[in-house]
């Protein structure tokens, strides 16, 4: 591939230097005078001149993308396993530099490229199998996809049951939907993971009115690869902010969103934030943490739809107050929750209704119970909002 590849190369080199030197009729002499010289051309042959200028200027700039690209491909095609997309973006996307910005931080290490109709298959079979397959290889922290390697689980096993990623989906957002959501909201989600709302919210809402706030690149990393893909991500422009505390993502630049006032900012305000199957994991003082850096994000009218497990406690949970940091099964870290940990250990913040009451308050909010998050379910869905209301 890469010796047809070189030889092509250089046949497209032969013809551009052979266009580039070939003046064409009309920018030379169409007649001469009675002396033998060149009489001044017409203004339709000086029109055609600078047509022939720009084609000239355009071929040149197609040649040297051609032959900037072959070292890269040539590798490739050495090694095919191997990542050289570090702070890449597909070549058809415009402003290169405005996005590369936008998104370094997702980009890294990360092979942006579209997966083959092959490979898409795959993963949803693998996605769609009754039984998650989880190989003995698979840790405590997620490895994503790569082609021709094994994968240990799937981004939809590490973050939780087939049910959450299909009718628990449609039910949050039709809840939304009854509290008002529109287009034009602002919507926050903590914990979004592998996109498995953030599917939905993206292409709904407006460009730049999707934010999350996730510790997990390599989880988003595939949630944009196989379920958003990357043609949304540019037109949509969602914002994302990889940490741990809780700290949700700035505006866009009025650069990238015009006039649209909500979407820019240094700290713009949330019409909704979503956080399912977040502070049902984290004892008191993380979720002091993330009440405190989220605060200024609520507007008077913003609602939090937050799940807890309330008590009494269950056997395999703990009173929130009575741990530090995040409560999971052994072996278990992050923002979610190993769907293979083991059941014996704790694995849920178990909070006292009064007891939350309390810790809202110390932040201007409270709370309204909405009810089970699927019937049977441990985690009870609650709505957050500013005291005021």
């Amino acid at each position: 591939m890469a010796r047809n590849l070189s030889i092509g190369l250089m046949m497209a080199m032969h013809v551009a230097v052979f266009c580039l030197n070939t003046t064409p009729l009309s920018a030379a002499c169409t007649q001469l005078d009675q002396d033998g010289a060149c009489s001044a051309p017409s203004d339709m042959e000086r029109q055609e001149s600078m047509e022939y200028a720009a084609a000239k200027t355009e071929l040149l700039q197609q040649f040297q993308m051609k032959t900037s690209r072959a070292p890269r491909i040539a590798q490739e095609d050495r090694n095919e396993n191997e990542t050289y997309a570090a702070f890449t973006l597909p070549s058809d996307w415009p402003d290169q530099g405005q996005l590369i910005s936008l998104y370094h931080e997702i980009l890294l290490g990360d092979e942006w490229n579209a997966p083959t109709q092959a490979q898409l298959t795959r993963v949803q079979e693998r996605n769609m199998a009754p039984d998650h397959i989880i190989l003995e290889s698979a840790g405590d922290v997620y490895e994503r996809w790569q082609p021709d390697k094994p994968w240990p689980q799937t981004y939809r096993a590490y973050t939780g049951s087939s049910g959450a990623w299909s009718s628990q989906t449609l039910d949050t957002i039709s809840l939304l939907n009854d509290w008002g959501l529109e287009e034009s909201s602002m919507v926050l989600e903590i914990g979004c993971g592998a996109l498995r709302l953030g599917r939905m919210f993206i292409q709904f809402l407006a460009r730049g009115h999707y934010h999350c706030v996730d510790p997990t690149r390599e989880l988003i990393q595939d949630g944009i690869k196989f379920e958003l893909g990357y043609d949304l991500l540019q037109r949509k422009l969602p914002s994302f902010a990889l940490n741990e505390e809780f700290v949700a993502p700035p505006g866009l630049s009025k650069s990238l969103v015009g006039s649209d006032a909500a979407a820019t900012g240094e700290s713009p305000t949330y019409t909704f934030m979503v956080a399912i199957s977040i502070f049902t994991h984290t004892a008191d003082d993380l979720l002091q943490v993330a009440l405190g850096n989220l605060k200024r994000r609520f507007a008077p009218n913003t609602r939090l739809l937050a799940t807890f497990h309330f008590a009494p406690c269950r056997d395999n949970s703990l009173p929130s107050n009575a741990a530090t940091g995040w409560i999971y099964a052994a072996g278990n870290t992050g923002w979610m929750s190993r769907s293979n940990a083991t059941t014996q250990e704790p694995k849920w913040a178990c909070y006292d209704p009064d007891h939350l009451t309390e810790l809202l308050q110390v932040h201007g909010l409270t709370w309204d119970y909405v009810g089970e998050i699927t019937p049977g379910s441990v985690q009870q869905s609650v709505s957050i909002y500013p005291q005021s209301n």
